[in-house]
């Protein structure tokens, strides 16, 4: 009994010195107290995979990590918890935020698996900043400060598209559009010759992120989508278009590709018609001179 008092008492001191190293702005495996009303939990970020495919920080495009979660009081996992994740890009004249994943519990309890789709990587550009990621539990809320770096390689980390439905205005009046994020979601694979996609509509000046399929409700004047269909082909010609199968929460996969070969870049086009309105590549009404599709350059593995 004696024994497992210490015990209990280095773990609740070795978290507490987590904690405490958690304040500083590079949070890579170290515990970040929830915070007020309660401060119920200790969270840690773990940092996952990138598109590479290899253990890594977080870069542009999609990074996988993990949070894992513990009860401040007792330090034991905390299991089946509703989270969010809040991306922020801090700039010397704006601010915007980036789309993020729905947030699953992962096999291991208390450990929740996240995927983010950076748009900029951190202090890069005249107008450069810092990410904030704010992890949401009930009221609470853990913040970290990841650094997030430039994806490296050929390949197409993202595209966009939009339309004339798509127009808002700011508040001097000036057009603006809510675009379509069209992420690569995962490396193309030569044996299983699959493309797929995460598709995001940007929000409120890019402050906000919605996935796009059919039945996601956007803001005005895009509204409700009641239609939705996103097509690829391996020729800009659209010989044979492949129709892409909507998984969930934006998630789209492409299959039936041909000619894939490991480490040979290949060029992949991908057309997106939403509410009837085919989408472009600057926002005119499909037409010759306006360019309706996407282009991703990939290097199946």
């Amino acid at each position: 009994m004696f024994v497992q008092k210490i015990k209990t008492l280095f773990m609740l001191s070795a978290g507490a010195l987590l904690l405490l190293a958690g304040c500083g702005t590079e949070t890579k495996t170290e515990y970040v107290q929830t915070s007020t009303p309660a401060s119920t939990y200790l969270v840690e970020y773990i940092p996952g995979t990138t598109m590479s495919g290899t253990m890594s920080d977080a870069t542009t495009g999609k990074t996988t990590f993990k949070l894992r979660v513990r009860n401040r009081s007792t330090f034991a996992a905390a299991s089946g918890l509703t989270m969010t994740v809040y991306p922020l890009m801090h700039m010397s004249t704006m601010s915007h935020s980036a789309p993020a994943d729905v947030v699953t519990e992962s096999s291991t309890p208390g450990t929740y698996d996240c995927a983010m789709y950076y748009l900029m990587a951190s202090g890069t550009g005249s107008k450069g900043g810092y990410w904030e990621l704010q992890v949401k539990i009930g009221s609470e809320t853990a913040t970290f400060y990841p650094s997030v770096g430039m994806a490296m390689g050929t390949d197409t980390l993202r595209a966009t598209l939009y339309g004339s439905d798509d127009v808002v205005s700011t508040m001097t009046g000036t057009p603006q559009y809510n675009k379509y994020y069209l992420f690569n979601d995962g490396p193309v694979s030569a044996a299983t010759p699959t493309f797929s996609l995460f598709i995001s509509h940007s929000e409120d000046m890019i402050m906000s992120f919605k996935p796009a399929y059919v039945g996601a409700a956007m803001s005005s004047p895009t509204g409700l989508v009641t239609s939705m269909t996103v097509t690829a082909s391996q020729d800009a010609a659209f010989t044979s278009p492949l129709s892409a199968v909507h998984s969930g929460n934006g998630h789209w996969t492409v299959s039936g590709l041909t000619g894939l070969v490991s480490s040979q870049t290949t060029t992949i086009y991908v057309k997106m018609d939403l509410n009837g309105q085919d989408k472009t590549t600057d926002g005119m009404v499909s037409s010759p001179t306006s360019t309706n599709y996407a282009t991703f350059i990939v290097t199946p593995q």
